[in-house]
């Protein structure tokens, strides 16, 4: 039997090693980014972190967003895989294919509308954003062929082809000799309303998509591990765009990323504004992270980018195409859109 000392020492010593442990252990775990793969510390339970998903997951620039790890939809992982990866190995580079510049369209969305994601891409079925998907959501020249008879007669009871009568198109007069068209008289002609075009946003070229590139990012503000929600927006949203024509046929790539911004400083509330005063810490932090992103390259190369938010809606057809319309009109430029108006630049005004 060991003496009573000695048993107080191993004692010691036995907590000692627990206490040292247990530190050494909640060191790693907080080292998330270097042993995430041994520690996850997500709050959604996935079994199959790896397990069937397809190798590009583990790939740049795809292993920087935790939604395509924990996303439990194998069949969208594929389809991007299918489609957006193995479907362009072979692509000509964009000088080859005429493209002289590319956009990405930031949707960033936070922790409170997540679930409302998908509702907020539903106006892109009736309110297309480039000609291209006109062909598969709606023809773009809306057909008359009924025939209409018109009382040609000056005293005629029939009906008249007057006020409107460059709308109709008749059937062209006989080709027979004039002695004989006044012999044989038919005061009646046949016509039939002419085609129109759908009323377009602007007089906007339709070959804006083929000298840019446009990809489009689903961006949460924080990190898509922790919300299960997110990523099942996300799927919804996947699954539409690789569904065959749509507005996805103005789009080039569709990526889900996140800004990483920890829950606690994901703030947006402007009821506090005066009291609270990184009350809109949320939307600046996230701004900031999409512009870090395409600084860094690591999704690819980009001339621009455009921070469309959730209650942007449009309201005309082909609205991407006015987008690019007016980049190609105003570049080189650091923003574009309307001048502020506001009165918190005055007291440096001067200097930009």
């Amino acid at each position: 039997r060991l003496a009573g000392p000695r048993l107080f020492l191993l004692r010691v010593k036995a907590l000692l090693v627990i206490y040292f442990g247990t530190c050494i252990c909640r060191w790693i775990r907080r080292q998330s980014f270097l042993f995430n793969p041994l520690f996850p510390t997500s709050k959604i339970h996935n079994p199959r972190q790896t397990e069937g998903r397809p190798s590009f997951v583990h790939e740049h620039p795809y292993i920087t967003s935790s939604y395509y790890k924990y996303t439990s939809s194998f069949d969208t992982l594929q389809k991007i895989k299918d489609i957006q990866i193995d479907a362009k190995q072979n692509q000509l580079s964009d000088w080859e294919r005429g493209i002289n510049s590319r956009l990405a369209i930031f949707r960033p969305f936070c922790e409170f509308d997540a679930g409302s994601l998908p509702t907020t891409f539903a106006c892109w079925n009736s309110l297309v954003p480039c000609r291209a998907a006109e062909e598969d959501l709606g023809d773009e020249v809306e057909q008359n062929d009924e025939w209409v008879v018109f009382d040609m007669s000056a005293n005629g009871n029939g009906r008249a082809l007057e006020e409107d009568a460059e709308n109709w198109e008749c059937e062209e007069d006989s080709d027979e000799p004039s002695w004989f068209r006044k012999v044989s008289y038919n005061p009646f002609k046949k016509c039939k309303r002419k085609t129109h075009q759908k009323e377009f946003f602007d007089d906007v070229p339709a070959d804006g998509l083929r000298t840019t590139s446009a990809d489009l990012f689903l961006f949460y503000s924080q990190t898509f591990s922790d919300n299960e929600e997110a990523i099942k927006s996300v799927d919804e949203i996947m699954d539409e765009f690789f569904s065959p024509g749509g507005w996805s046929r103005c789009f080039d790539n569709i990526y889900a990323i996140e800004a990483n911004i920890p829950k606690e400083l994901d703030l947006y509330i402007p009821s506090a504004q005066e009291e609270l005063y990184n009350w809109v810490n949320g939307p600046n932090r996230q701004f900031e992270a999409a512009f870090r992103i395409i600084q860094s390259g690591e999704w690819g190369n980009y001339d621009g980018f455009y921070l469309m938010e959730g209650d942007s809606v449009p309201v005309k057809n082909y609205w991407l195409d006015v987008i690019l319309g007016e980049i190609d009109a105003y570049k080189p430029f650091a923003v574009l859109g309307a001048q502020y108006d506001g009165d918190k630049w005055d007291a440096f005004y001067e200097q930009i």
